[in-house]
């Protein structure tokens, strides 16, 4: 989204948006303009909210959450290594 110039932030806010109102129980966002963006959201007790600053970090937070059956949708920017991060574990294990 860093394409997006000025109103970037407000489509991060829109991104989080979204996860809440598709009612997932996890919500792991990475990057700072993740962060701040909810910031300003009220996402509910029922949804676990997990942020980090750096794909690293959330990979061990994801890891550590998951449960024998889970389903995990990864949207992340190639400019912060998502991929790289999620496929290192992935054949590490």
């Amino acid at each position: 989204m860093l394409e997006l110039g000025p109103t970037e932030f407000r489509f991060h806010e829109l991104m989080v948006h979204s996860c809440c109102d598709a009612h997932f129980d996890v919500v792991a966002l990475v990057g700072t303009k993740f962060v701040s963006a909810t910031g300003s959201i009220d996402l509910g007790p029922e949804i676990k909210l997990l942020c980090t600053t750096n794909a690293h970090q959330m990979t061990s937070k994801i890891i550590n959450d998951l449960i024998n059956g889970d389903v995990v949708l990864v949207k992340g920017s190639r400019k912060i290594g998502m991929e790289f991060s999620i496929m290192t574990k992935e054949y590490k294990d």
